[in-house]
């Protein structure tokens, strides 16, 4: 089961998120968080599979929320959710590492399958690391 970590400071907005996620008992264990400084200390011990990060939040923004994770975590998912229109935000938020940016509002029919795409992906990713170690480890991956 994929973890999901939801960060916003709206408390409607991510217990609205939570129970749309939470609706396939089978599909995510969701964990909300309404605070960056919380955030990071969830990220550790939750260890989740993706992150729904909002950018303006008081105290530690998203942005910081995002380089602070990637400084320890470079394969979790990360998803920015936010109500920032902003092409130099965005890019900024790419070059920083997150894997999708997404403004709100969004149709939940979307922010369900871009949240489907990344999980799948990562899970793809790491098999195919795991693959390539192996292959190395036993030399199967070697010819001569």
């Amino acid at each position: 089961m994929s973890k999901i970590l939801i960060v916003d400071d709206e408390v409607k907005a991510c217990n609205l998120l939570k129970r749309i996620l939470d609706a396939d008992e089978n599909k995510y264990n969701v964990m909300v968080s309404y605070s960056g400084e919380d955030a990071l200390e969830k990220v550790k011990s939750f260890e989740p599979t993706l992150i729904l990060l909002d950018i303006k939040m008081p105290g530690i923004d998203g942005m910081e929320v995002l380089r602070q994770v990637r400084k320890f975590d470079k394969n979790v998912g990360i998803i920015m959710l936010t109500a920032i229109i902003d092409k130099d935000v965005a890019d900024e938020a790419f070059r920083m590492g997150a894997d999708d940016y997404i403004s709100k509002p969004v149709q939940v029919s979307f922010l369900e399958s871009r949240i489907f795409i990344d999980i799948m992906s990562k899970k793809i990713i790491r098999k195919k690391m795991r693959s390539n170690k192996s292959k190395k480890e036993t030399g199967d991956d070697y010819f001569g």
